[in-house]
């Protein structure tokens, strides 16, 4: 988004927009995507995160947590230039 925004002249306008919530978790490995469920229930989610995007992701990976869900593994990437560039490093210490 940055490297968007570099592109743009002072006082230009841009629409920003979303998260939709295009993807719900129900429990028990059960989503629903794009308004439809899926198929059958997943065992096991990969997520990949950089910088600030690391917020739908979270949230996703939180909601699996908290639920107590043994059926879905997650493993998550998240990446960032520097070790003080990580947010929320105490929630996702949690979700370990």
């Amino acid at each position: 988004m940055s490297q968007y925004l570099a592109t743009k002249e002072v006082g230009e306008k841009v629409k920003f927009e979303g998260p939709l919530g295009k993807m719900r978790y129900l429990g028990n490995g059960n989503f629903v995507v794009m308004k439809k469920p899926l198929a059958c229930p997943k065992t096991k989610i990969g997520l990949i995160a950089g910088g600030s995007g690391i917020t739908p992701l979270y949230s996703l990976a939180n909601a699996i947590h908290l639920s107590n869900d043994q059926a879905c593994e997650v493993k998550l990437l998240y990446s960032n230039k520097t070790r003080a560039d990580i947010l929320i490093r105490d929630e996702l210490a949690k979700l370990d």
